[in-house]
């Protein structure tokens, strides 16, 4: 059986030369070339891609690479909502959260936002009584994204403290809710 495409750039890629640092930093113009900056509101975020092993040849390989896989298409059919998770039979449209792919499934996004910010700021108002904590139960992506999200929203206070429990073993839980007082704690599933 011989290597499919993808398979015979992967071992083009392989026996490429591996140039070391100081050889491909000779290149006056390395670092125009591997690094970009993106303009946000909050300042920029330079991205640097210099310092690592990538050289013209690799970058062309990898192109290639992609291209065999049909890179483009693939991401295309994530991002237009095409049945694309084998597993489970449906697509993957979290793209949708941040306003990319099909109409009907970023209409649902927003919706699904204006639903957790009324939320939000219900729990914030006293609607349901004085909430201090949150424990949110979830396992793998469903407690890694939450997590990440309060890692990185919450450095200038949060009005509730957050606990983030991953683990199906009861210690785990346990060690949150002694963190917590019951009369003003919400679970999150």
């Amino acid at each position: 059986m011989s290597a499919s495409p993808a398979e015979q750039f992967w071992t083009a890629l392989e026996a490429l030369p591996r140039p070391t640092l100081k050889e491909l930093f000779a290149d006056s113009a390395r670092l125009s070339r591997y690094s970009t900056t993106l303009d946000l509101p909050g300042g920029p975020i330079i991205f640097d891609w210099s310092k690592t092993h990538l050289s013209p040849e690799i970058e062309a390989q990898m192109a290639s690479i992609a291209a065999a896989m049909d890179f483009t298409g693939r991401r295309n059919a994530l991002i237009e909502g095409e049945l694309i998770n084998n597993t489970e039979g449906r697509a993957a449209e979290h793209t949708a959260q941040r306003g990319v792919g099909k109409e009907s499934s970023v209409e649902e996004a927003a919706a699904f936002h204006a639903r957790m910010q009324a939320l939000v700021e219900a729990i914030h108002d006293g609607a349901l009584g004085d909430v201090k904590s949150l424990i949110h139960i979830g396992i793998g992506g469903s407690a890694l994204g939450p997590a990440l999200a309060i890692d990185a929203l919450t450095r200038d206070g949060a009005k509730v403290a957050v606990h983030v429990v991953s683990n199906i073993d009861g210690c785990a839980l346990e060690a949150a809710m002694k963190a917590c007082d019951p009369q003003t704690t919400l679970i999150a599933l």
